[in-house]
């Protein structure tokens, strides 16, 4: 996932749901049941950045619906498939202690405790059992499964994150 520092996402806007512009969305949050106050996004897509008012959000099933201002049928809906729903950062839920949001991550330098430098995160991949830190530098990606055993000090003001390698995590 890439982030930016100003906003949050919490989720990405799925298939259409029915004719009148409401779509599904799909939570990126540790937080889903936020998503039922949201009042106001900012959508991300490839059109751009536009900040939409929130007419309603509602649970059905295992989903989540969207309603916004302005997304009146289907086709409108359809455009919004795939784009980023951002909140502000000042909106956002607080963390608890030894968390961090993944736009707090993403750009930090990749160290390990001996001092190597690997790269720079460049995304967070959202996984069943943890995380994966996307590491790179130039052509070179290191995958690190976000475990205590790998990821042993975040400094997220520092922009520093280091890290035990495991046997058999990074090719020689």
């Amino acid at each position: 996932m890439r982030a930016r520092r100003d906003r949050l996402r919490v989720a990405w806007v799925g298939r259409p749901h029915g004719l009148r512009g409401e779509v599904r969305l799909v939570p990126d949050t540790d937080f889903p049941d936020r998503l039922l106050g949201l009042r106001t996004v900012w959508l991300v897509g490839p059109w751009g950045t536009e900040e939409r008012r929130v007419q309603s959000v509602r649970r059905a099933a295992d989903a989540f619906l969207l309603k916004l201002e302005g997304v009146d049928d289907r086709t409108a809906a359809e455009r919004l498939r795939g784009a980023e729903v951002c909140v502000p950062r000042e909106e956002a839920a607080p963390l608890p202690e030894g968390t961090y949001y993944v736009a707090d991550l993403v750009g930090c330098q990749v160290v390990t405790e001996d001092g190597q430098t690997l790269g720079m995160l460049e995304e967070v991949l959202r996984g069943p059992a943890h995380d994966v830190y996307v590491v790179r530098a130039g052509r070179r990606e290191v995958l690190l499964p976000a475990v205590r055993e790998v990821v042993r000090e975040v400094r997220a003001d520092q922009r520093r994150i280091t890290v035990r390698l495991l046997p058999g995590l990074v090719e020689a």
